[in-house]
């Protein structure tokens, strides 16, 4: 599909390293939508970051869409699980107000 080397790479990676050894040798056609929500689980548990996890989804979204069109398998369960979001940020950041953005401006010293 003329993808990028470092495209192809990265999706070697996620296979080899995350993706395959959580599936095992389970058939495409029997992972189910559970079994895709314990995948996130053990990502998100494994330290993970949520984009990376994300990444992996995405990656297999599209391996079970080229399943279906083999007739490998039936459904995409990919599409059926919640995709995780970012926890909220650490809430001692945040954006400052105009009267805060004045006070810093005027606390730096001009050159």
């Amino acid at each position: 599909m003329r993808r990028k080397r470092s495209t192809t790479v990265s999706y070697e990676s996620y296979l080899r390293v995350h993706i395959a050894p959580y599936f095992d040798s389970r058939p495409i056609a029997k992972v189910t939508k559970e079994d895709v929500e314990g995948f996130v689980a053990a990502c998100i548990s494994a330290g993970q970051s949520v984009k990376s996890t994300l990444n992996y989804l995405g990656l297999l979204h599209g391996i079970f869409d080229f399943a279906i069109r083999r007739g490998w398998a039936n459904a995409n369960p990919v599409k059926l699980v919640e995709k995780p979001r970012n926890r909220d940020e650490d809430a001692d950041i945040r954006f400052l107000d105009q009267t805060e953005l004045d006070a810093l401006l005027a606390a730096v010293p001009q050159r």
